[in-house]
């Protein structure tokens, strides 16, 4: 399982992503917005199952994805 301080290691080293499938990790809101933040070049994102709730959805929102799967979350 990765957990939000994973996904900030993963996202500090590697800013560059396009595509980023973390579902089923317990990523949480906090997770959201370490990726909210340091994803900019993100266009499809994978977070089924990850404990996010509508606060950390609306983290997302910020991003310019043209996919984004919240499936079986809070």
């Amino acid at each position: 399982n990765i957990h939000s301080q994973g996904v900030k290691l993963l996202t500090l080293s590697n800013p560059t992503f396009q595509v980023l499938n973390l579902s089923h990790n317990q990523l949480k809101d906090e997770g959201a917005n370490i990726i909210s933040q340091n994803c900019l070049q993100l266009k499809e994102l994978y977070l089924e199952d990850c404990d996010i709730t509508d606060a950390g959805a609306q983290m997302l929102f910020k991003l310019k994805l043209k996919r984004l799967d919240l499936s079986r979350n809070q």
